[in-house]
């Protein structure tokens, strides 16, 4: 939540800002003639982050020696790598979506927990804790598709806001947990993930056909594995809000060079640009 409250904070005076500009008519980012087409490739490196819940979980645990632990679960991000490719296109006549693009390619997702259990003895003076952590590494491939809206505020910079759909296959993963051997019940990521996301971004103009769009992007709906809507995914006893910081650079594809007419019979001297003469008039 306090990720989420930061990242509206930062949006909001880049829209009232944008919105005392409309006035102005601004120069295409996207050239709509020349000599590039109105579509192209997408190179995307990021950077991810596990943002946990900020209130921890709590849980009883009953031992089978009949000692109870009140425990108490907190969470922490770490960062994680990836990137993507794809292909974009511009939409032409649109108001509400002005390009659609897809993506593939692989990230990791990184996190961290933390548990204190307090053992329920009145008889003691001072508490006996017990201290544990896990850490977990996911790997996924992951495809996407997205609907942007781009909104421009100067000749070479705009804002672009996008709502896509992102699908997720976890092929590796790396984890571990101390539990102090206690009987707690470690959750692990879902092998098959689908979610829509949310991505905003700030897009500047670097060259004619060269742009750069740092963006954020987090899930706003999980489709599968559904959980009573939440966006969030549950790993051990916390749950994550994945946060993605993309650096997408969208190359314009070159138009394709016109091709030369076939060449006809050889011209005579008698032979004008507008055709054949009888030497006396030129029509």
């Amino acid at each position: 939540m306090r990720s989420i409250t930061l990242i509206l904070s930062l949006i909001l005076p880049l829209v009232v800002f944008s919105q005392n500009n409309q006035s102005r008519k601004h120069r295409d980012v996207f050239p709509s003639f020349g000599n590039f087409e109105r579509k192209g490739w997408i190179i995307a490196p990021m950077l991810t982050f596990t943002a946990p819940s900020v209130k921890g979980g709590n849980q009883r645990l009953f031992t089978e020696g009949d000692q109870v632990y009140d425990v108490e679960y907190r969470g922490a991000g770490r960062l994680g790598i990836g990137i993507e490719i794809g292909r974009f296109h511009l939409i032409e006549r649109s108001r509400l979506i002005h390009s659609v693009e897809f993506s593939i390619g692989a990230k990791t997702l990184r996190g961290v927990e933390r548990f204190d259990a307090v053992l329920d003895d009145t008889n003691r003076t001072t508490p006996f804790v017990l201290r544990g952590d896990g850490d977990f590494t996911y790997s996924y491939a992951t495809a996407g598709f997205r609907a942007n809206h781009v909104k421009q505020f100067s000749d070479y910079a705009f804002f672009q806001n996008s709502v896509g759909v992102n699908v997720d296959y976890l092929f590796n993963s790396d984890t571990r947990y101390n539990d102090r051997n206690l009987p707690i019940t470690a959750l692990a990521a879902n092998q098959f993930v689908a979610q829509i996301n949310y991505r905003f971004g700030i897009g500047f103009k670097l060259t004619q056909n060269l742009l750069v769009v740092p963006s954020v992007e987090t899930p706003i709906l999980t489709a599968i594995q559904f959980n009573d809507m939440k966006s969030t995914i549950g790993v051990f006893n916390t749950r994550y809000r994945p946060l993605l910081f993309r650096l997408s650079f969208y190359l314009l594809d070159k138009k394709s060079g016109r091709s030369c007419p076939p060449k006809g019979p050889k011209r005579r001297n008698s032979d004008t640009l507008f055709g054949m003469i009888d030497g006396k008039s030129p029509w």
